[in-house]
């Protein structure tokens, strides 16, 4: 779990290191995925408790997989537009950067996700 507030400190270090100031739309719609990804990690993990009974506990693991494929996807289309969009070299850097941060998020909540599983397998 502390990878996952890492990383998403990580986004914010990554913002004000390279002094950015704008936020494209995409930025926005990670930071929902985000959300989600950490919504859906954390009642996987409130399910642990009894998950020799708990009916939704895989559901959330397997929602969490399936924000971690569109985070990807959404790391692919960002830098798809943000290398046709701008002729700054900084400015392309600093994003493929913070896009890449971005997905770094989704994937440590599949990460936890996952250990989520294999802990409840391995106990059943």
């Amino acid at each position: 779990i502390d990878g996952v507030t890492d990383a998403i400190e990580d986004v914010l270090i990554c913002y004000d290191m390279f002094g950015v100031s704008t936020v494209y739309r995409d930025v926005v719609e990670f930071a929902d995925l985000i959300l989600d990804c950490c919504s859906h990690m954390d009642a996987a993990l409130a399910e642990m408790k009894d998950y020799r009974k708990s009916e939704v506990l895989f559901d959330e693991i397997d929602k969490v997989n399936r924000l971690k494929s569109r985070g990807e996807a959404l790391y692919v289309d960002s830098l798809r537009k943000l290398y046709q969009i701008s002729e700054d070299p900084i400015h392309i850097m600093a994003y493929t950067e913070i896009y890449k941060r971005l997905q770094k998020c989704c994937e440590k909540c599949k990460t936890v996700t996952n250990k989520i599983e294999s802990i409840v397998l391995k106990n059943i």
